[in-house]
């Protein structure tokens, strides 16, 4: 069982976790790969989804058109607010992440509806950990796939205490 509710938004990275891959091999490369590679589908499972990257603006034409060719529907396509890519180091990438959810939490950042839990699912390990370690009073989630699809959240997203 999958959560659906209104004010839970499911967010999802778009290079190395639905599409292509997290490493940077080149624009045109990555771009190859991301027509090539199908990772996960959230569509498939009946939620309502939306896309959190850290690709500049200047590339929200590219994932559409990624989107469009495997069928992808996200609501949301929530790109870096640069033109070019503008993050130094890969904490910097986690900062900027961390800020769009707790301000979508907050209801500073607009997403159509209100939110009061966001599952963000990614498959850098790095980035989850660190998303999870500095959660504070803000209710989210950062779990890869893999978690998401054997469903290794849900007691947390439903508020209730992890087991440990």
């Amino acid at each position: 069982m999958i959560l659906k509710t209104s004010n839970l938004l499911y967010l999802v990275d778009f290079d190395g976790t639905v599409v292509g891959s997290g490493e940077w091999h080149g624009f045109f490369r990555n771009c190859k790969l991301s027509f090539q590679q199908l990772h996960f589908n959230p569509g498939i499972l009946d939620i309502r989804w939306s896309i959190l990257t850290s690709r500049p603006r200047m590339d929200r034409w590219l994932i559409k058109a990624v989107c469009g060719y495997h069928n992808l529907t996200p609501e949301k396509i929530i790109t870096s607010s640069t033109w070019t890519w503008s993050f130094k180091n890969p904490e910097q990438e986690i900062k900027y992440k961390e800020q769009i959810i707790k301000s979508i939490l907050d209801g500073t950042f607009d997403i159509g509806r209100h939110i009061t839990k966001v599952c963000y699912i990614d498959n850098d390990d790095k980035l989850t950990k660190s998303l999870n370690n500095n959660r504070g009073k803000y209710q989210y989630l950062a779990i890869s796939v893999s978690d998401f699809i054997h469903r290794d959240y849900l007691q947390l997203l439903s508020g209730g205490e992890e087991n440990a």
